[in-house]
């Protein structure tokens, strides 16, 4: 068994290991990113450290940057990606569980970042690898620059 922390993304649900996540908070407030990529959402202020925020509402390709993104009530969960903290916007963190064995992706389901689905009950849960998935976003290049800096 394995602890595993369950979200939801619009009207689905996603686990992420929990060893993935290093905080949840509310969402207060987001400073907009002029000419950022569609997946970010902004920054939010961590304790006087600005973090950008991934809005996985666009990253998953539930909805488009275009449309408004909810962030009153949402939450995020903080997570680092090569020594850079990133937030994850979620609707809301359903429940941290210990999971029995992840199955396999059916066949045609290619995405990279999915590693399998929980089944618990009816419920299927797809478990995301993040590092997978903010790699594919494009995100290293967050990392890339945080390197350069340091």
């Amino acid at each position: 068994m394995r602890q595993v922390v369950i979200i939801a993304v619009s009207d689905d649900e996603y686990a992420i290991p929990i060893e993935h996540v290093r905080e949840i908070t509310r969402i207060e407030k987001v400073q907009h990113v002029p000419d950022a990529a569609d997946y970010v959402a902004g920054l939010i202020n961590l304790r006087g450290q600005a973090i950008p925020l991934v809005s996985l509402h666009v990253r998953f390709g539930l909805q488009n940057n275009t449309e408004k993104i909810m962030i009153k009530n949402a939450y995020a969960l903080i997570t680092e990606y090569y020594g850079v903290q990133v937030a994850l916007l979620v609707d809301e963190v359903r429940e941290v569980r210990s999971v029995p064995h992840l199955e396999e992706v059916p066949p045609l389901i290619n995405t990279p970042y999915v590693k399998g689905v929980i089944n618990l009950s009816g419920r299927l849960i797809m478990e995301i690898d993040i590092k997978e998935m903010l790699r594919d976003s494009g995100i290293e290049e967050l990392t890339d620059n945080a390197r350069e800096e340091k």
